[in-house]
């Protein structure tokens, strides 16, 4: 898989600024607009009992916890093999790069890089009915603060299908 072109993007924002006089506070609207190159790049392979998609690709995305958007490129993976008919593993994660300058589609600058891997293992009992768990690591470094944070989760679900209407 591959596709790449061009997007436009117009941010706009209301930003406080502060005044001598009540009511201290006065909002004015900005608004900030850039041309940039959008593109991924995917290899997916499906056998009888695996699968594996490998992808890369730059675009623009909201940034998480910021009030603008960011120029994200990511490389990403994900893989799942079948051991027998009921079981079967998964392993996926992706490495994340986020960037954005002041006043170009952000009022701040972001400069994040972020890591996720995410192994699982999954039993189903029948067509209708499974069990998953799954761990989440997941490792932002935020450059302009020169901080690590570091996230650990671990998810279990269980599914029960039943069909309503004929």
């Amino acid at each position: 898989v591959f596709n790449a072109g061009g997007r436009y993007t117009k941010s706009d924002s209301k930003i406080a600024q502060l005044v001598p006089t009540p009511p201290f506070a006065m909002w004015r609207d900005e608004s900030d607009r850039g041309w940039g190159a959008v593109g991924q790049l995917g290899l997916n392979y499906k056998g009888l009992n695996e699968s594996l998609t490998i992808s890369a690709a730059h675009n623009i995305f909201p940034g998480s916890g910021t009030s603008g958007t960011t120029e994200r490129t990511s490389f990403t993976f994900s893989f799942w093999k079948r051991f027998t008919y009921e079981l079967y593993g998964t392993l996926s994660g992706g490495y994340y790069l986020n960037r954005a300058k002041p006043g170009e589609f952000s009022r701040q600058r972001i400069d994040e890089d972020s890591m996720a891997i995410y192994p699982g293992i999954r039993y189903e009992f029948d067509k209708d009915k499974s069990v998953e768990a799954t761990y989440s690591y997941h490792r932002t470094k935020y450059n302009v603060s020169n901080t690590t944070v570091d996230r650990n989760a671990v998810f279990v679900r269980l599914r029960i299908q039943h069909e309503l209407f004929n």
